[in-house]
């Protein structure tokens, strides 16, 4: 699928979730407190584990370096151990 298709398909279910089309991405996320990463599909089976044992997302450290050309960052994010 091209980009057109992927932002007409973002575009559709935000629509179904009550965004208008001028919702940015920041006000969505802060609205509703939620973030879409990237990730690979280990990384996703952890991030599934610690959903599963309530691990509660602590504090975001940003990575060095990044990758400029596409605007895009990364960073750690710390979760607490569950008691």
């Amino acid at each position: 699928m091209g980009r057109g298709g992927r932002a007409g398909e973002a575009a559709g279910r935000s629509r179904c979730r009550g965004y208008s089309h001028l919702d940015s991405v920041d006000e969505a996320a802060r609205r509703h407190r939620v973030v879409f990463v990237m990730h690979s599909e280990e990384v996703s089976q952890l991030l599934e584990a610690f959903a599963a044992e309530k691990a509660c997302l602590d504090r975001v450290i940003p990575g060095r370096g990044g990758y400029e050309e596409t605007g895009m960052k990364g960073s750690w994010l710390m979760f607490e151990r569950p008691e």
